[in-house]
């Protein structure tokens, strides 16, 4: 479930019940990490902007405490991984990027999963060293775990691996590896469970590996060789499915409330998503249209709407309006008499549509 689907009252309501309960924690650094995360669902700063031309424009930002777990930062941290993808994916074929899920075969406990998230990266670390995945030239990874209603975690990997696109039926290492054990193995079951001739399997096999990819069946004998569990899915991407790939991340919603405290210390310090190879994001120098001049912090939202309420400034009325407008204030403009204010009559028709129309 995209955190984007959901609704942010629900998300402020579930980072307050997860801040609760870390602060009560024994542990010092998960109670700061509660009182931090509930400053997060509590304070949104508002600032008064000014670009070149003189303009003045409203700019609330929400103060993230930038913790792991936190639905808030999270979902800001999920549309950026999206933002990027797309980025990325204006410079690539889509048919050459696919979408594989790799997971264990067991699953953990809470106090387990820091344990098995290493074991997890270390896997893969050694599956990407190999020389046949040099076919590989970038990618984005991600881990999660979904806790089940018994406080099971199931550690898994979610992948946008992209190819080169080139024949790789006369690769060597390729070659050797369907030859190995592992592979005949997965060829073999496989003939077994769905009823076809293994040549017929393997003509699918180097179909596949003309077209530059790797079949599914070379994909679990691959994760078994490295100590994984067995595929869950490979298919390819459009900008839709990228969006639900990029959303992926440790769900603390789904942690009962007594194992909460064994995750967020299972997770702290984790890096859950990696872009890799080419599809490493580089920092260039982007050019803003309408540079800010000057920032000025004028106080907490309800700092503000306390003075906007009480106030004619065209400036004020639509920093009240830009609040309404983000869901993180309710107005009911019958019983605000002011946004009637004769200051806000006085403005042309231009100068009001412009005031409200600023981000």
């Amino acid at each position: 479930m995209l955190l984007d689907s959901i609704d942010p009252g629900i998300i402020v309501e579930e980072t307050q019940r997860i801040a609760l309960i870390l602060s009560q924690s024994e542990n010092t650094t998960l109670r700061r990490a509660g009182d931090r995360m509930l400053e997060c669902c509590s304070f949104q700063r508002v600032y008064k902007c000014t670009r070149e031309n003189g303009a003045y424009f409203p700019m609330v930002r929400i103060w993230k405490c930038g913790k792991r777990g936190c639905l808030i930062c999270d979902r800001y941290r999920c549309n950026q991984n999206i933002y990027k993808l797309f980025d990325v994916f204006k410079e690539y074929e889509l048919e050459n990027i696919k979408f594989i899920t790799c997971t264990f075969q067991y699953k953990v406990r809470p106090h387990e999963l820091r344990e098995a998230l290493d074991k997890l990266s270390g896997c893969l670390t050694k599956l990407f060293s190999r020389k046949m995945t040099k076919c590989i030239t970038g990618g984005f990874k991600a881990l999660e775990a979904v806790c089940d209603y018994q406080g099971l975690l199931n550690p898994h990997c979610h992948m946008l691996l992209h190819f080169k696109g080139e024949d790789l039926t006369s690769d060597r290492n390729v070659l050797r590896f369907i030859a190995s054990d592992d592979c005949q193995d997965a060829i073999f079951k496989y003939s077994l469970n769905s009823g076809k001739s293994v040549d017929d399997i393997k003509k699918t096999i180097f179909w596949f590996l003309e077209h530059g990819i790797f079949h599914q069946l070379i994909w679990s004998a691959l994760f078994k060789s490295v100590g994984l569990g067995a595929i869950c899915k490979i298919e390819s991407v459009d900008q839709g499915s990228a969006a639900e790939v990029a959303k992926y991340f440790t769900k603390t919603w789904t942690v009962p409330d007594e194992y909460l405290c064994d995750v967020f210390i299972a997770i702290k310090n984790k890096r859950l998503t990696t872009f890799f190879g080419d599809f490493k994001i580089k920092q260039g120098e982007e050019v803003d249209e309408n540079p800010v001049i000057k920032t000025e912090y004028m106080g907490t939202s309800e700092d503000v709407i306390r003075l906007g309420l009480a106030t004619d400034s065209p400036f004020e009325l639509s920093v009240i309006h830009q609040l309404s407008k983000r869901g993180l204030i309710k107005v009911n403009v019958l019983d605000v008499p002011v946004l009637d204010s004769e200051g806000w009559r006085n403005l042309s028709e231009e100068m009001r549509i412009e005031i409200l129309n600023r981000p």
